[in-house]
């Protein structure tokens, strides 16, 4: 029985040049990581909606949909907000780096890059992911949660349930004094 928690972490790699993608897949595989691609913005939010990635990497120039607007319709979306995304394009210069960051990426890699950098930056983010402004929790004393954050982990488990083939649970406690 494989619980959640142990699946593979999924990576949605977004590049239109097939060597980068290669060079990801093959990189982020041999990590234990499900690797799945997309060559445009457009096929990158479809494949979003059918399969919710644990991170995305992202190229800002491509067909269709450039990066910057994906990245702009993954934190207006409820279900894909919280995911982070690592911007990884040839743009290296302070504004457009500024303006990714800005929109909402959790961080920015520029190409050429590194092997050993990608995967420390993929890991770094997957084991400590971004807690979205009105995310926290409401009491951290009576681990209490508010309506956003209880949204949330609703969506979560079911799409862990659907990942999984599985049955989900959450728990809750409606009680007053």
């Amino acid at each position: 029985m494989q619980l959640a928690e142990q699946r593979k972490k999924i990576i949605l790699a977004v590049d239109d040049t097939e060597d980068i993608l290669v060079i990801i897949r093959a990189t982020l595989a041999r990590q234990g990581f499900e690797v799945i691609t997309a060559t445009s913005g457009k096929e990158a939010l479809d494949k979003v909606g059918k399969v919710l990635p644990d991170l995305i990497l992202l190229d800002i120039m491509m067909p269709e949909m450039d990066g910057s607007s994906v990245l702009t319709e993954l934190r207006t979306r409820p279900d894909t907000y919280h995911i982070p995304v690592i911007m990884l394009t040839a743009f290296g210069d302070e504004k457009t780096i500024t303006k990714n960051l800005e929109l909402g990426a959790d961080d920015y890699i520029t190409k050429p890059f590194g092997i050993a950098e990608l995967v420390a930056r993929v890991q770094a983010k997957i084991d400590r992911p971004p807690v979205p402004n009105g995310i926290q929790r409401g009491n951290r004393p009576a681990e209490l949660v508010n309506e956003v954050v209880f949204k949330e982990e609703v969506s979560r488990e079911l799409e862990r349930s659907k990942r999984n083939n599985r049955t989900g649970c959450v728990a809750t406690s409606n009680w007053s004094n």
